[in-house]
């Protein structure tokens, strides 16, 4: 059994016969871990030791903090209302947990702050699942937050002494609120966000360890007695702790994605039209030109005569006429690059050889053509003149000078009309 190095008082107990202290110190310590706490209180601190009540605590706080600073995301960002749901969501989560932590770690819980602490985390738990809607561009619905909390109240009400002495309804609800606010987190749009289904998955699992701790889980209550018939245990506690932080990151993530999305499709889109601008088209146009073997050819349009429909019937029935050739084109050819260079013109690549290129610009004239405009009702046609090249093994620079003077010739030649400079070079 191994000592404590001397220190200078030691010496000078062994020279006056004493016992070392350090000694006596250490053997003091062996002794009060065998006999008890007390011996060992004086001399050495025990180690704190992590209670379900104090993870509720530092749960509830953290949950608290994390709400609060979602609201100030709010505050920066107000057209993000979501960010507002979601932090007052987690103060009410926060409060609840404290509730059910204090007093839900004893044997004999009292009913009252139970109920409280449960309909305070439904609430908070409805308060993310209607910012969740209104983030997926959805009709909020304020009530839809109400309904788990219902359900609990409603339940307590019918048999309360049953309730109060387990934890399978309360579990059951939440773990259905938790569902419906991960089937909600689903990508509703085009856009893939990352943040969005990580914290789809989140609410799934924590859905389902609810939902089993409320159904399947009392019948092996007898191996997990603290986390499935208490309402509060450490393991409970530490999953909340876990899932509480990771939620609202994950939400503020996903606010912040949305936004960086939303400020690079501004920069890339036309805002009257929704298509491709001159930036975006250019840079899809050079990937279409750099794959190897592919066959590509270069068409402008212009709109025939736009001014004159602007100063006839004004300029807001002139944006319907650019907004329809936006939809011509989406319609027409799908999957291509196309987009507007500004004003009446417009561009797109076509994949294919000279015949191909020719036949896809025929159809766009056509069906631009068919289009009829209502101007208070007045029926009005429009149409458009369209150049091409197919010149292989040119820039897009040349290529698009070469359409242009195509679009040139078909605009002389009457409006209207197709023409390629393939054709008549």
């Amino acid at each position: 059994m191994g000592y404590f190095p001397d220190l200078p008082w030691d010496i000078e107990s062994r020279r006056s016969g004493a016992e070392p202290a350090t000694r006596r110190g250490n053997e003091e310590s062996v002794i009060g871990a065998e006999g008890g706490a007390g011996a060992v209180a004086g001399r050495y601190p025990v180690p704190m030791e992590l209670e379900p009540v104090t993870l509720s605590v530092t749960s509830a706080l953290i949950s608290v903090i994390m709400g609060t600073l979602l609201m100030f995301a709010w505050v920066a960002d107000r057209q993000t209302r979501s960010l507002l749901l979601w932090g007052f969501g987690f103060c009410a989560l926060g409060i609840g947990i404290s509730l059910i932590g204090k007093h839900g770690a004893e044997p004999y819980a009292p009913p009252a702050p139970i109920a409280a602490g449960n309909v305070l985390v439904l609430a908070g738990l409805g308060l993310h699942y209607v910012g969740c809607r209104l983030f997926n561009g959805r009709p909020m619905r304020l009530h839809l937050a109400l309904a788990g909390m219902i359900a609990w109240v409603a339940v307590w009400t019918l048999a309360p002494e049953k309730v109060s002495t387990g934890v399978g309804a309360p579990s059951v609800i939440i773990g259905m609120v938790l569902i419906a606010l991960g089937l909600e987190l689903r990508c509703r749009s085009s856009d893939r966000l990352v943040a969005q289904c990580a914290a789809r998955c989140l609410c799934l699992v924590i859905a389902v360890v609810y939902i089993l701790r409320g159904t399947v889980g009392q019948a092996f209550a007898h191996q997990w007695p603290d986390f499935l018939s208490m309402h509060w245990s450490f393991a409970h506690a530490m999953m909340m702790f876990f899932f509480v932080p990771s939620f609202a990151v994950l939400l503020l993530s996903m606010s912040r994605e949305q936004a960086e999305r939303a400020l690079r499709k501004a920069a890339t889109t036309d805002p009257l039209t929704g298509i491709s601008n001159r930036r975006a088209f250019l840079a899809a146009a050079e990937k279409a030109l750099a794959r190897p073997g592919a066959k590509v050819g270069c068409l402008l349009f212009d709109l025939d005569r736009f001014k004159n429909i602007n100063d006839t019937y004004g300029h807001p029935f002139g944006d319907q006429v650019l907004i329809a050739f936006a939809r011509t084109l989406e319609r027409v050819i799908p999957g291509c690059p196309f987009g507007r260079l500004g004003g009446e013109e417009f561009a797109a690549m076509v994949i294919g050889d000279e015949h191909q290129v020719a036949a896809a610009a025929e159809r766009i004239r056509a069906a631009f053509k068919e289009v009829r405009h209502d101007a208070n009702g007045t029926e009005v046609q429009t149409t458009v003149s369209i150049g091409y090249t197919t010149a292989p093994k040119s820039s897009l620079t040349e290529m698009m000078l070469l359409a242009d003077k195509a679009l040139y010739r078909a605009k002389a030649s009457g409006r209207d009309r197709v023409v390629g400079h393939d054709t008549f070079a």
